[in-house]
């Protein structure tokens, strides 16, 4: 809720993406009430590896919520980039951090190039708002590394993100339209809203 209050001012004209995991859900809930903006739920952005259950060496995939019960519970978020049926997670057993580098460069790709972004993108400079994406931290490393260029080969965390904290990445417009330019990491891990 203190971040909510933070982030209300900014902008009603931006989006919030969270995560489909149920915390990362009830984490961007009091922030889209703040900002009375969009909120479309990403299949993309869920931690590293996964939803799983391990028993000894075997790993199975625990199932989470289909796009249904995330409207249930969540009626304003937009779930159309979910699967239509069955759980958003598909991925069987347990996530590998090349999976994960993988799912990162998608999301990378999807932030700059989906309908929402260039919905956003086309509305003039004064009335675009904030992208901001409730996340977990390991896979807010690899999100950076996608959207700031760096070289995926080295999977060392680098980007040591905190929980409850702000970073703020700009994305030039160029960027997103044709792939020309590159982002700007402008602030990591700020929290002087707590």
């Amino acid at each position: 809720h203190e971040l909510a209050k933070y982030l209300g001012p900014i902008s009603n004209n931006g989006m919030v993406i969270p995560s489909p995991m149920l915390r990362a859900l009830q984490t961007a809930a009091p922030i889209v009430a703040a900002l009375g903006c969009a909120c479309v739920v990403s299949p993309l952005v869920y931690e590293t590896g996964g939803m799983y259950a391990q028993e000894g060496a075997i790993c199975a995939t625990r199932p989470g919520m289909s796009a249904n019960q995330i409207k249930d519970l969540f009626p304003k978020y937009q779930t159309s980039e979910l699967p239509s049926k069955g759980p958003w997670n598909g991925v069987a057993g347990k996530e590998l951090l090349e999976g994960a580098v993988l799912r990162a460069l998608e999301a990378a790709s999807w932030i700059k190039t989906s309908k929402f972004t260039q919905e956003m993108l086309s509305r003039p400079r004064d009335s675009q708002g904030p992208v901001i994406m409730v996340m977990h931290s390991t896979f807010i490393d690899l999100l950076l590394k996608a959207l700031l260029k760096y070289p995926h080969s080295d999977t060392r965390g680098v980007m040591d993100v905190s929980n409850c904290s702000l970073t703020e990445v700009f994305l030039p417009a160029a960027l997103c339209t044709n792939d020309q330019g590159f982002a700007t990491l402008k602030y990591l891990n700020r929290a002087n809203y707590l």
